[in-house]
Parts: structure tokens; C-alpha cells; sequence
């Protein structure tokens, strides 16, 4: 009878191992993936910069002519100058997962406030001095963005990722 009983603990305790160990296996596929797209960031190169940044996107009002990709590469590297991410916790379930992660970025949200404030400024000092504000190359839109950039300090921020 000890013996039934020992067997039966044991396969219990087998099955409850198997079931954790495919948990910790799905989570470790969810980390391998946020890591290497998080660690992408983290690693610029020109392609990955041009993958991220769609220019038509951002500056929808510049002119056709395109920023050097000098300029682009610079204002990725700058806003991704600090960046860095800690993996907080990973949920796992058996077709969805998701992670909270600690962020640390420049501080997009002030630095779009910025450069809205600062771009209006040029166009309404333009419209004061009777001068149509015509300047908008992508290459401008990029040295202002690259310009307040080069002052904005970092900030660290948690968010869900699924």
C-alpha cells in the first residue's frame, strides 16, 4: 500500500514538472523574442534605422526631396542614444503572451511637444516678418528634430508589451 501510494505521489509530481517545464519553455520563447527585437534597438545600423523611421510619415508637410541618410542615421542614433529595457515579467498562456518592461528613452512625448512649439515658432516669426515659411525640406524637419534632441534628457517607464 506505502508503495501505491509513493508511485502515485511521484507521477503527480511528474506531471506537475511536464506542465511547469512547457510554461517555462513559451516564456523563454517570448523573452528570445523580445529580446532580439528590443536588442535591435539597442544595436542601430542604417537598415534597421530606415525600417523604424518612415520619413513620409513623420513630416508629412516636407517637400519630396530626401534627408542625406547621414542625418536620418544621426536622429535615430540620438533618440536611441540611452535607450535600454529590463524584462519585468512574462506571461505566457497557450496562444497569446505578453510582458511588462521597464523602458529607459529619451522622452518622446516632451520632445514632440518641442519640436511642434519650436516649428511653429519658425513659421509664425516667418509670417511676422512678411516671409512665406517655405523651408520645409526633410533635411530641415531632421536638424531641428537632431538640434532638440541634443538637449532632451532620458526617462524610464514601464510598459505592457503583447
Amino acid at each position: 500500500m506505502k508503495r501505491l501510494v509513493q508511485a502515485k505521489l511521484f507521477f503527480a509530481l511528474l506531471i506537475m514538472l511536464s506542465l511547469t517545464g512547457c510554461g517555462n519553455t513559451e516564456q523563454k520563447q517570448v523573452k528570445k523574442a523580445v529580446v532580439s527585437e528590443f536588442d535591435r534597438l539597442k544595436e542601430l545600423n542604417s537598415k534597421t534605422v530606415q525600417s523604424y523611421l518612415a520619413s513620409e510619415s513623420l513630416f508629412p508637410d516636407a517637400s519630396t526631396s530626401q534627408a542625406p541618410s547621414a542625418v536620418i542615421e544621426e536622429v535615430a542614433s540620438l533618440f536611441f542614444k540611452n535607450f535600454d529595457y529590463k524584462i519585468l515579467k512574462i506571461h505566457a498562456a497557450e496562444t497569446t503572451a505578453s510582458c511588462r518592461l521597464q523602458i529607459t528613452t529619451l522622452d518622446a512625448h516632451a520632445l514632440a511637444k518641442d519640436y511642434q512649439r519650436e516649428y511653429l515658432t519658425q513659421v509664425i516669426m516667418a509670417a511676422a516678418n512678411g516671409q512665406a515659411y517655405t523651408d520645409v525640406s526633410l533635411e530641415q524637419h531632421y536638424l531641428l528634430m537632431k538640434n532638440l534632441m541634443e538637449k532632451m534628457p532620458t526617462r524610464q517607464s514601464q510598459i505592457p508589451v503583447i
